[in-house]
């Protein structure tokens, strides 16, 4: 089908922009003016390609993630809102101011999400408080009661462990110290394979 091949091709400028880097910028620029598209398919796996592509080389990064940032209220495709948080998340020492209201607004769509993204919003919420508890404590301990009661076994656990992380307990008082080093790890890049062989 034509979405199908819309897909298809997006990922082999994906590839080619991973592969050449030459193209790298054009086909950042290009995926991201696909950004823009009325079709929910092509915007959800531009996306997610700029995920892999900002995660390859991070560099190009900052005013990619701001324009993606913009265009959270937009994106309804399950996949690519996730796939938006967790950039967000990753990268929110570069955008540290917008990253708060971010997650603000979607704590406003929580309960109405599916649950890939909650688990981002919970994810995104979990690393903005190690950035900046100072700002974010209130709106992160909201989310994280809103998921303690969600329908999601899943949901209801990550809230618990993540909040198990972050806030120090009497129990295990020397896990809340690593939560950065666990919830901002460095991650490896993703291989950008054909399915066409």
């Amino acid at each position: 089908s034509d979405k199908d091949f819309a897909a298809h091709s997006i990922h082999a400028i994906g590839r080619c922009a991973s592969t050449i880097s030459e193209v790298t910028e054009a086909c950042l620029n290009g995926l991201v003016a696909l950004m823009s598209k009325k079709d929910e398919t092509i915007v959800a796996e531009s996306v997610v390609v700029i995920k892999k592509l900002l995660q390859i080389n991070p560099s190009q990064s900052n005013e990619i993630i701001k324009h993606i940032v913009r265009m959270v209220d937009k994106v309804t495709v399950p996949t690519a809102r996730a796939s938006i948080l967790w950039l967000i998340g990753e990268y929110s020492d570069r955008i540290n101011k917008l990253a708060p209201d971010v997650l603000r607004k979607m704590a406003k769509t929580f309960t109405d999400e599916e649950t890939i993204v909650k688990h981002q919003i919970l994810n995104l919420a979990a690393k903005l408080y190690v950035v900046n508890a100072k700002q974010t404590h209130l709106l992160v301990q909201y989310v994280f009661n809103l998921a303690k009661y969600d329908t999601n076994y899943d949901t209801r656990d990550k809230a618990r462990l993540l909040r198990a992380l972050l806030i120090q307990n009497d129990k295990c008082p020397t896990l809340s110290k690593h939560a950065k080093k666990i919830l901002l790890a460095p991650k490896p890049a993703p291989i950008l394979e054909s399915i066409i062989r």
